[in-house]
Parts: structure tokens; sequence; C-alpha cells
């Protein structure tokens, strides 16, 4: 029955890749993933659902677009595959915990600022800000990490994305006084 049931969570998770596809795909790009109904990247044409079976589908249609036979990437099933596989590790090493939980939402929002920082040299603060709070949440119900640890870490992290935000800030404030020279500079200029 364990194994029946650790099958179940790989295949539900696999579904759940799928969805990290979209948030990977979608965020960056600033479109709605709720609602919206997956398209082709390349032809615009809405998929039907049989398209978008995990790693099935993209074995099926051979890695190809089922309308315009472009290249799917090879992210889509990896992605899918990854999460499946991560969820799959964590359940078999803790079960039915908080850890599992924790150590699987985290996961699979790593697995997507991966992706997205690859591609767009971007961590969405939508995937980041959830994910701190989670962690220091799961770190009350978990027992392993400790609540302690988990601040130090939120400090940690949080203070570096603070040192990380106050260079941008200093950067855009060089940037715009050097803007508004340049401008004065220009109107002096055509006065003359």
């Amino acid at each position: 029955m364990e194994t029946v049931f650790t099958i179940f969570i790989g295949l539900t998770v696999l579904a759940l890749g799928s969805f990290l596809n979209v948030i990977i795909y979608r965020v960056p790009r600033k479109i709605g993933f709720v609602a919206d109904r997956s398209v082709c990247p390349s032809c615009g044409r809405q998929l039907r659902w049989f398209h978008n079976i995990p790693l099935l589908s993209y074995l099926f249609l051979r890695g190809r677009c089922a309308f315009c036979r472009e290249r799917i990437s090879l992210r889509y099933p990896l992605v899918e595959g990854l999460n499946a596989l991560m969820y799959t590790w964590f359940w078999i090493q803790l079960g039915p915990t908080a850890g599992f939980v924790g150590l699987a939402f985290l996961s699979s929002a790593l697995l997507v600022i991966f992706f997205v920082d690859l591609d767009f040299q971007i961590i969405p603060d939508s995937i980041t800000l959830p994910g701190m709070v989670l962690g220091l949440a799961v770190s009350f119900f978990d027992g392993q990490i400790g609540i302690v640890s988990s601040i130090i870490g939120l400090l940690v992290g949080g203070g570096a994305l603070a040192q990380w935000l106050v260079k941008r800030y200093v950067k855009s404030q060089k940037r715009r006084r050097q803007k508004e020279k340049d401008e004065a500079k220009g109107r002096k200029g055509r006065k003359k």
C-alpha cells in the first residue's frame, strides 16, 4: 500500500510540475497564470487538455507542438520530472510531516527561481517572499531546523537582500543624477 501511495504522490506532483512550468514562463513576462489557458509559445495556438499531460504529452508529441511542429523545450519535462523526484524523495525520507510539506513547497519554489533566473537574471519577489514566510512557519512545526536557526537564516538572507536593494537604489540615484546633469548640459548648449 505504501508503494502505491508513493507512486500516487509522484504522479500527482507531475501535475504540479506542469504548473511550475506555467509559473516559470508567465511570472517574469507578467502574464496571468490562473485563468489563462496554455498556448504554444511559437504559434500561439491554445493547447488542448491532452497536450498538457505531464511527461506523456512530450513523449507522444515527440517534443514538438501538435500544431506548428516547432520543438518544445526539454525544460518542460525536466521541470516536471525533477519536481516529482524531489517530492517523492522527501516523501520517502520524511513521510506525512510538516517537514515534507515545507521542503516540498520550498524545493518547488527553488526550481522556479532557478529557471526564471537562468532566463531573465531575476528572482521574483512573488516567489521569494512567500518562501521566506513559509520557511519560517515550517520551523515552528518541523522540529528539525528550529525556530532560532530559521530566524537567523531569515535575517542573513534578508540582510543580503537588503544590501542588494540598497546597492540598486544607490546605482539608480547615480544614474538619475547623471541623466539630470546631461539634460542640463543639453539645455545650456541649445541656449548658446
